[in-house]
């Protein structure tokens, strides 16, 4: 978390801005991984068994990749699936956590981002996950 303001010029304040990381700061998930897993159990393994062992494999060679090559690889599983049935499944992913009894919110992350809300300053969550996934 980054939160900063700037020093007013005359006499009006400027808009302030705290910076959150989704995964790991409000989140105490990998929200894209942890979404991915959920799909390939979820979806693609009732239909298609191949699929998902190659996929696995595909991801498990991210860890050693530079980052900027594992989005890439990340992202184009995601660009072959219809948006549809990924918002649909992204819709069960976050009732499943839900139900689970660990939560995947951070409490005090959240509670820091809600007062600086009440002081009026707009939180912005920073990520690489997709867009859907965060809202």
């Amino acid at each position: 978390m980054n939160a900063s303001r700037s020093t007013p010029s005359n006499d009006q304040a400027r808009p302030a801005f705290a910076f959150f990381d989704a995964d790991g700061t409000l989140l105490k998930i990998r929200s894209l991984q942890s979404f991915e897993d959920f799909w390939l159990k979820r979806v693609t393994a009732a239909s298609n068994q191949r699929g998902v062992v190659a996929r696995r494999h595909e991801l498990e060679s991210l860890d050693s990749m530079p980052r900027a090559v594992a989005n890439r690889v990340f992202f184009r599983g995601f660009a072959r699936r219809p948006q549809a049935a990924v918002r649909q499944c992204i819709g069960a992913f976050y009732k499943n956590l839900r139900k689970c009894d660990t939560p995947y919110l951070r409490a005090d992350a959240v509670a820091a981002l809600r007062s600086l809300q009440r002081r009026g300053v707009e939180p912005v969550i920073v990520s690489g996950s997709l867009y859907d996934l965060l809202l």
